[in-house]
């Protein structure tokens, strides 16, 4: 058997874990997220947390360190574009800084990439050729995977569908992430009750289970945004299917049915009905895809580019 030690780091909180070539996590820890003192502090939080699982760990050594972290990074594994979530996290060194810490190969990749891979490789899109994975939370992030390989782009963006331009008026235009994310929930919700303070996504799905028609009709809505979205985004990736994953993804079938009849209203015959799944390994799949990650590079070129 061999390991790998796996980094989430997000805008709450760091997880960690030591994960087995099966995609086990074999033991995992988080720490919170110093968000305000930015990338050293990070660093440091995160060092401790890889140390300590060290420590616990009785199995074999682990041979290399994958990182899933928000923002934009290119195909070495450099911060390029940044997160609001994170104080000064464009250009900090965290591959180098990680890697010389522990002297093991390092790889760093978008928290929605790595979401996809794992559930390409452990979860809903295992045994397809290609992947569509979105990932809804307090933004809308993304990633798509061709035979089981994350597709990285020219600038780190494929697959990542929270940019792509909608319009509620056919006038102006907005980030489909606006709309598809927790604080789009809240809005859409809002917008429906006005008179109810909206308050936030988990409240808004609550009172949609205990029977608020407004709160209903806030996640059908989202939901049919998002199948426009996706309708979109098929229509130049032509992916096997869409996996859906991420903290407002929890909704389920309300949310996801809504998805499905929009993208077999709005997309063209041959993707209209392309499958909408629900994801697998929910809050692990950060952790689980940077493990993916790193391997593959193994496996690929025997380093860690």
């Amino acid at each position: 058997m061999q390991t790998v030690l796996a980094l989430d780091i997000g805008g709450t909180k760091i997880a960690g874990g030591i994960i087995d070539d099966t995609g086990q996590i074999l033991l995992a820890d988080k720490v919170p997220t110093p968000t305000i003192e930015g990338g050293p502090a990070i660093l440091e939080q995160a060092t401790t947390l890889l140390i300590s699982l060290q420590s616990r760990f009785d199995g074999p050594r682990p041979s290399a360190i994958g990182i899933s972290a928000g923002g934009q990074i290119d195909a070495s594994g450099q911060i390029v574009g940044g997160t609001d979530m994170i104080a000064d996290w464009v250009g900090f060194p965290l591959r180098k800084k990680v890697a010389e810490q522990f002297g093991l190969p390092t790889a760093v990749l978008n928290d929605g990439h790595a979401a996809a891979l794992a559930e390409s490789h452990f979860g809903a899109g295992r045994g397809r050729v290609s992947m569509l994975c979105v990932v809804i939370g307090t933004g809308l992030g993304g990633g798509l995977v061709v035979d089981g390989r994350s597709q990285h782009g020219a600038n780190g963006l494929a697959g990542s569908v929270g940019q792509l331009r909608i319009s509620r008026n056919g006038r102006s235009y907005l980030p489909l992430e606006d709309l598809v994310s927790g604080p789009g929930l809240v809005k859409l919700y809002g917008e429906q009750n006005p008179a109810v303070a909206a308050g936030t996504a988990v409240e808004v799905a609550q009172r949609a289970q205990a029977g608020d028609k407004h709160a209903r009709e806030a996640i059908r809505e989202m939901g049919t945004w998002l199948g426009l979205g996706l309708s979109h985004a098929l229509h130049a990736c032509d992916a096997e299917c869409v996996v859906v994953g991420g903290s407002v993804a929890q909704i389920g079938d309300p949310l996801l049915d809504a998805a499905r009849k929009s993208l077999g209203r709005y997309g063209y015959s041959a993707i209209a009905g392309t499958p909408i799944l629900p994801a697998k390994l929910g809050v692990y799949a950060g952790l689980v895809g940077a493990a993916v990650e790193i391997r593959l590079r193994q496996i690929g070129d025997g380093n860690d580019r």
